[in-house]
C-alpha cells in the first residue's frame, strides 16, 4: 500500500490547466501523477521506456504523448517532478504529522482518565488495576480486564458495563479518524472474530501508533488466524 494511497485532486485547476488535452492524452497524464503520488519522492524517473509503461502506451504512442505531457513537469536530474503535486504531498504530510500529534495527546489523556478510573475500581473491589498499560494508548485494557461478578450469576457489574462500552466508544473514535462509519466496521470484526480478539487487535493498533489502522487491524486478524481460538468470557 503506498504510504499516502489518497491524491487530493483540485478538479478546477485540473481542468483549468488541461483543457486542451484529448481523453487519451488526460488518461496518460492522470496515470503519471498517480505513480509519481505513490513514490517515495513523489517523482518519475526521465527514463522513455518507463514512463510509457506508467502511462499504459506502445512506445511509439509515448513519443507522441511526450512533447504535449512534458511541460506540465519539471525534469532535471533524470527525473521527472510536478511542482503542485509535491506541494501536495508536503500538505497531506504535514495534516498527518499534525493529526498524529494531536492523536498522541489526546489519548494521553484518555488514558490518564481511565487509568484513573479503573486504578478507583480497583481500590473499590470493582475492577483490577491493569498492569504495564501504555500511557499514551487510547485502549489501555483489554476486554478481558473487564470484570465480572461471580456472585451475581456472572452478570457484569455496573462499573464494567461502564468500563466495556467506554471501550467500545474509544475504538469507534480511535477509527473514525480514516473511516465515515467506525460503528459499522467494528460490528463487522466483531462478528467476524469476536469481542476478545477484536479488542485485542485495537489495543495492538494504538500500542503501535499504526499509521493505518484499519489495515493494521485486518492484518492482526490474519496473523493470528492460525492460532488456537480462546473462549471468549462471557458479558451478560
Amino acid at each position: 500500500m503506498a504510504e499516502f494511497p489518497a491524491l487530493p485532486l483540485w478538479t478546477d485547476a485540473y481542468l483549468g490547466d488541461t483543457t486542451h488535452l484529448t481523453t487519451i492524452e488526460h488518461g496518460a497524464y492522470l496515470l503519471l501523477l498517480i505513480t509519481a503520488w505513490r513514490t517515495r519522492d513523489c517523482s518519475l524517473p526521465d527514463d522513455d521506456k518507463m514512463l510509457a509503461r506508467y502511462a499504459r502506451c506502445s512506445p511509439g504512442q509515448w513519443k507522441r504523448l511526450r512533447p504535449i505531457l512534458e511541460p506540465f513537469f519539471r525534469v532535471e536530474d533524470g527525473a521527472w517532478m510536478q511542482e503542485r503535486l509535491s506541494d501536495e504531498r508536503d500538505a497531506v504530510k504535514r495534516f498527518r504529522e499534525t493529526q498524529s500529534e494531536k492523536g498522541k495527546k489526546g489519548g494521553k489523556a484518555k488514558s490518564l482518565k481511565y487509568n484513573k478510573r479503573h486504578l478507583a475500581g480497583a481500590e473499590s473491589g470493582q475492577a483490577p488495576a491493569v498492569a504495564g498499560a501504555k500511557p499514551d494508548c487510547d485502549l489501555p485494557y483489554s476486554y478481558s480486564t473487564i470484570p465480572l461478578d461471580k456472585e451475581s450469576n456472572g452478570q457484569a457489574r455496573p462499573a464494567a458495563a461502564d468500563l466495556e462500552k467506554d471501550f467500545w466508544d474509544t475504538a469507534k473514535g480511535y477509527l473514525g479518524r480514516t473511516v465515515k462509519n467506525p460503528g459499522a466496521l467494528v460490528g463487522k470484526w466483531l462478528r467476524d472474530h469476536g469481542k476478545e480478539e477484536t479488542a485485542r487487535a485495537l489495543t495492538a493498533a494504538q500500542i503501535e501508533h499504526a499509521v493505518e489502522p484499519i489495515a493494521y487491524v485486518e492484518g492482526y486478524f490474519r496473523r493470528h488466524a492460525q492460532d488456537p481460538p480462546e473462549p471468549e468470557r462471557p458479558i451478560c
